[in-house]
């Protein structure tokens, strides 16, 4: 899956089709920065980690259900 200079708010929809999970942003303050990457063979998990190097935020999961919040 790879990204460029997309708005998180597309990127929460790739990520949604990429690992087959639903994603809930608690705060629409995260939709404000663009960002580039690539996930090749990380799990939903590890990619999530790298993203909160830049956009930094929590998240929650239970089962193929996450929340992201402050």
């Amino acid at each position: 899956m790879e990204f460029n200079n997309e708005c998180f708010k597309k990127l929460v929809v790739k990520m949604e089709r990429w690992y087959d999970v639903k994603i809930q942003v608690t705060d629409s303050s995260f939709y404000k920065g663009r960002l580039s990457g690539k996930f090749n063979k990380e799990t939903i998990e590890q990619a999530l980690e790298a993203l909160t190097f830049t956009v930094p935020f929590k998240y929650k999961m239970i089962k193929n259900e996450i929340t992201i919040y402050k």
